[in-house]
């Protein structure tokens, strides 16, 4: 028996063939003081994406190489910076940088090939930067504390306070990258 067009067309259509490729790559790091970066980028046929989360001793870095980049025709929106190009009216490349966050689009059918090569090598630049790991400073020794006349030891209460302030941290960005969506 020989297939015919129509069974080929409905094999095609359960196997789940999509015509589109699409690549995606996750890193994720962690250092000794619990903050963690992770970076994603998404590349496909008609669009290029770079999202990531990092901490905040890295922004100035970050901002420095998107100014050289893409210059300082930014919006400045509360406390992000915004670049975005357009073509006859429509967007096709946007940038939004936070303290913490950074998010990149391309419309890949809109922009030229020149400029989304250029973007593409920028989100792998990004990518070590919020990946790299801050170098390690020696921690000089802590003298003893005197007992605490309340009777609760400072430096628990210090790491404590430095626990609840991570958690704090964490949920603010969580509750700040459900407000970007």
């Amino acid at each position: 028996m020989r297939p015919t067009l129509l069974s080929l067309f409905i094999l095609l259509i359960f196997t789940g063939v999509d015509a589109q490729s699409k690549s995606r790559e996750t890193s994720r790091t962690s250092s000794s003081n619990g903050v963690s970066s992770e970076s994603s980028i998404t590349r496909s046929d008609d669009s290029y994406k770079f999202d990531a989360r990092f901490n905040a001793d890295k922004y100035e870095e970050i901002e420095d190489l998107l100014v050289k980049q893409l210059g300082k025709n930014y919006q400045t929106t509360g406390s992000a910076l915004e670049w975005k190009e357009e073509v006859n009216g429509k967007s096709y490349f946007k940038c939004r940088l936070t303290a913490t966050t950074l998010r990149l689009s391309l419309d890949r059918e809109l922009s030229s090939l020149d400029f989304y090569s250029e973007i593409d090598d920028l989100g792998d630049d990004l990518k070590e930067i919020v990946q790299k790991h801050a170098p390690c400073e020696p921690v000089p020794p802590t003298p003893p504390t005197p007992p605490n006349p309340n009777g609760s030891d400072p430096q628990e209460e210090i790491r404590k306070a430095e626990m609840e302030l991570l958690k704090a941290q964490e949920r603010l960005d969580r509750l700040k990258k459900k407000g970007n969506r």
